[in-house]
């Protein structure tokens, strides 16, 4: 596992770079030294009589480019975000040179009348209110990502990678499981009893799905309670044992001679009771008890 944020930040600027990834139209620069280190794949198609071996671009079909982003942000820290706009210098050109040519062309066309601009003030309110409070994503949105790693990793040979995303997709559907249960369960009281809002069948099937599961929870969590009092009771019970048996050894070290008999004291211990059991200190000559 890489972990080199400075050589990161100087393939992102283009710095000493001898291989670029391209992924729509975009090109990523990187060293070899890096990427030969993490994928077979890459590595083989540079040392071959392929074009890459001649060109040094690696064409990168069939994945998105925050995706090919985000294996390349693996190799060289060990680790891939999503929180992150990776942005390589290379990019910016490119995007600032087809700004460029955007301004050029909506100038030229900005003396001719827009009769296709019809949108509303309201309209634009709630556009921009949208984008402001976006709605909170879905399970397949939250797996999506890490989904996508785990297939280019699988495809371009990077196990690591590949172990990584499948940890994180496990993660991510514990976290969104267990957010949607305690919704379900902070919520569930709101729904009517005789569940009257919901006139579709498969709603009310739903509803009384997720009560059975509820209860059965709370009966699950009922009698692992009582299990844990039952072990409570059973450890207290054990040490008083281990106490009692303690003391009946240091009393067998105090007596020389029995109390009874006036014999010398050769001591046994007893162990009576089945559930509650109870240690005693007896002669062995005439069982008097002496602890």
């Amino acid at each position: 596992m890489s972990n080199n944020p400075g050589m990161f930040e100087d393939a992102k600027a283009g710095e000493l770079c001898d291989l670029v990834l391209e992924c729509d139209g975009v090109r990523l620069t990187v060293h070899k030294l890096v990427v030969w280190n993490q994928s077979e794949v890459i590595k083989t198609a540079c040392r071959s009589n392929f074009m890459e071996g001649h060109t040094n671009v690696v064409p990168i079909p069939g994945f998105s480019l925050v995706t090919v982003k985000r294996m390349v942000e693996y190799m060289y820290l060990g680790d891939y975000s999503l929180d992150k706009e990776l942005k390589w210098d290379s990019e910016l050109a490119q995007t600032t040179t087809e700004a460029t040519s955007d301004s050029l062309t909506a100038a030229a066309s900005s003396t001719s009348p827009d009769t296709t601009s019809t949108e509303s003030a309201e309209e634009t309110t709630d556009r921009s209110q949208k984008v402001t409070n976006p709605a909170p994503p879905t399970i397949a949105e939250a797996l999506r990502p890490h989904l996508e790693m785990s297939m280019i990793a699988g495809y371009y040979i990077i196990p690591a990678l590949e172990t990584l995303a499948l940890e994180k997709i496990k993660a991510t559907s514990m976290d969104l499981t267990s957010h949607l249960r305690a919704m379900v369960v902070q919520h569930l009281g709101d729904f009517p009893s005789n569940e009257v809002l919901f006139p579709d069948p498969f709603s009310r099937n739903v509803v009384s799905m997720l009560r059975h599961h509820v209860n059965e929870y709370k009966k699950r969590a009922l009698a692992s309670a009582e299990q844990t009092c039952d072990a409570n009771a059973k450890r207290v019970a054990t040490e008083t044992q281990v106490r009692q048996l303690k003391n009946s050894l240091d009393k067998l070290g105090e007596v020389n001679r029995c109390r009874h008999c006036k014999k010398p004291f050769f001591g046994h211990v007893k162990v009576e009771g089945n559930d509650n059991l109870t240690c005693k200190l007896q002669c062995t000559q005439c069982d008097t008890r002496h602890a």
